[in-house]
């Protein structure tokens, strides 16, 4: 009996080790690349992420003292692009102009452009030393640009960043965080600390629109969401995320309450209509109900970051990128069989060996022990005296 049960003990570890496998070529961050992949850019204090439209495998990041890097790879390798910039500096926006030819640069330095991939940079000039936070591009006019200022308001462009006018007027003193323009109702949006403000006539004048927002929310970041023949604003703020449906003239939480979170960028889906996507001092949530509900990314990002500038790119925008400490992407480009995914799969199959030379060999040993030193016991507990009579 003993000797048929040590027949049956290999195929039962086998039967256990089968789902376990299972399970873990299923799981994220082994044979999957369903989790967030860290970027060999680390140890940086990046805020912005921007992708080349022309060639969505050239990712660029923005970061709060070292200026600008490049990436030609989608994010595997990197280099610094400094040329032109003098360090430190910060860069808090970064974006390529309607046409895509032309690299713009809000820095605490002011505010660069490149047309060389980010391998030199110009000052542009015509505007006041200031700290810039934030780009915008006229979508109906190609060569129209818009900029935001902490100290001198905002300005426009309308020959591509060649000359500049202030637009400022009617829009209070202090720091803008943030710059919109609603191509289809044509409408310029602004957005202070504490409050936004819309134009209807390109910088003319300007409308306060906060209703339904808290007094000093703390407004980072405006988006625009994909709806159809209406309007839908995103603002991503120090207590949540907010909408609105009727231009700015109310403003609400999403359904799923993010009141405890920091929003610190937002980017729609370049290619699926009501995705968007958020970066909060929790990570990286999504929603495909145009922010009314959210879930997680993915896992694999650190939770002691805040995770910063959000990006698109890769073959047809296949992949996302976050900034943080350092360059994260989504989904990872690592191979199934990279060492880090294929060492806790060694450690489980050792462990099954080590269990099986416990269970079984050393078993089988005792047995031809009791074998060639006691014969007598050995056969009589294989055939035991029988009962009958």
């Amino acid at each position: 009996m003993n000797a048929l049960r040590s027949r049956h003990w290999p195929g039962s570890l086998f039967l256990l080790l089968i789902p376990l496998l299972f399970i873990l070529t299923s799981c994220d961050g082994l044979f999957g690349n369903t989790a967030w992949q860290k970027g060999v850019l680390q140890d940086q204090h990046l805020q912005v992420l921007t992708a080349d439209p022309h060639n969505l495998r050239h990712i660029y990041a923005g970061d709060a003292r070292d200026g600008v890097f490049a990436s030609p790879d989608t994010g595997i390798s990197w280099k610094k692009s400094n040329q032109g910039l003098t360090l430190p500096l910060a860069v808090n926006a970064l974006s390529f102009d309607t046409p895509g030819k032309k690299l713009f640069a809000a820095t605490s330095a002011g505010l660069f452009t490149s047309s060389n991939s980010a391998q030199s940079w110009q000052a542009v000039p015509q505007l006041p030393r200031d700290t810039y936070t934030a780009l915008a591009f006229g979508a109906n006019s190609p060569q129209v640009v818009y900029v935001a200022s902490a100290h001198s308001g905002a300005f426009v462009s309308k020959n591509d960043g060649g000359s500049w006018t202030s637009i400022s007027h009617d829009l209070p003193a202090g720091a803008l965080t943030s710059i919109l323009y609603d191509p289809t109702l044509k409408q310029l949006w602004v957005a202070s600390a504490s409050a936004l403000y819309r134009s209807d006539d390109q910088g003319e004048s300007w409308h306060s629109m906060s209703n339904g927002l808290p007094a000093n929310v703390g407004i980072d970041v405006l988006a625009l969401g994909s709806v159809n023949g209406g309007s839908l604003i995103f603002a991503g703020t120090n207590h949540g995320f907010y909408r609105s449906t009727d231009a700015g003239q109310h403003w609400v939480q999403s359904q799923m309450a993010l009141s405890g979170l920091h929003i610190q960028d937002i980017l729609p889906d370049a290619t699926q209509s009501n995705v968007v996507y958020i970066s909060t001092n929790i990570g990286v949530l999504t929603s495909a109900d145009n922010g009314q509900n959210w879930n997680q990314v993915a896992s694999g990002l650190s939770s002691a970051q805040s995770m910063a500038g959000l990006a698109q790119g890769g073959d047809n925008y296949s992949q996302l990128f976050v900034a943080a400490r350092g360059v994260y992407l989504y989904p990872g480009t690592q191979s199934a069989f990279d060492p880090s995914r294929i060492f806790p799969i060694i450690l489980i199959l050792l462990f099954f060996i080590t269990l099986y030379y416990f269970l079984i060999v050393r078993r089988r040993r005792r047995s031809i022990w009791r074998l060639t030193e006691h014969p007598r016991d050995a056969s009589e507990e294989e055939n035991p005296p029988s009962q009958d009579g």
